[in-house]
């Protein structure tokens, strides 16, 4: 990617979201040149084959990869670009590009469990390509596979809860959820 003329002014930040694979995920850093080619600063050397929400952050002028709390009481809003499964689904965002996200206390089946296909197949034809909304757990915004957990809205209905009274999911609660998904069964 192409940066050249790009300045970064104190407080300032810049977001890269490749539309194609650029880093190989192995022994990988990322680093700042000025004019000159000269490096002014890089990343340490990671290994990331996780495919999650992770990137780079630089704060006080120490660099970690990992994810940032988001804006509690926020309702987020992209586009559904993929269904992973039955409860989650990749999310683009104009300002922090695609996004895992877990459709928060449902479990819908896993690949080699029944149900899986038909659970999949029902959440891709309601929210493939929809704008959709998302009321993130304030409780624990990420899962242990840093997934963005959080109630998703398409057309103003709530497609965790329609999961479970559809029948293609089950409640799944685990605190310090601030949703009580238990109040979606049937």
């Amino acid at each position: 990617m192409d940066s050249r003329g790009t300045t970064l002014y104190p407080g300032a930040y810049i977001t890269f979201s490749p539309s194609y694979r650029w880093i190989d995920n192995n022994n990988e850093s990322i680093i700042l040149r000025d004019a000159k080619g000269e490096v002014v600063d890089r990343t340490p050397v990671v290994n990331d084959n996780e495919s999650d929400n992770r990137y780079w952050m630089c704060n006080d002028s120490k660099w970690t990869f990992g994810v940032r709390d988001l804006e509690k009481s926020k309702l987020w809003s992209g586009y559904v670009k993929n269904v992973v499964d039955g409860d989650t689904i990749d999310v683009s965002f104009n300002t922090c590009g695609i996004q895992r996200v877990r459709l928060v206390g449902i479990d819908a089946p896993d690949m080699d469990e029944e149900g899986y296909e038909e659970a999949k197949e029902f959440l891709n034809e309601t929210c493939m390509w929809e704008e959709v909304k998302l009321d993130v757990d304030d409780g624990m915004q990420y899962d242990s596979y840093y997934r963005i957990l959080a109630v998703v809205y398409v057309n103003e209905t709530n497609l965790n809860e329609k999961m479970v009274r559809e029948g293609y999911a089950e409640v799944m609660y685990i605190p310090p959820s601030e949703f009580d998904s238990r109040e979606w069964e049937v």
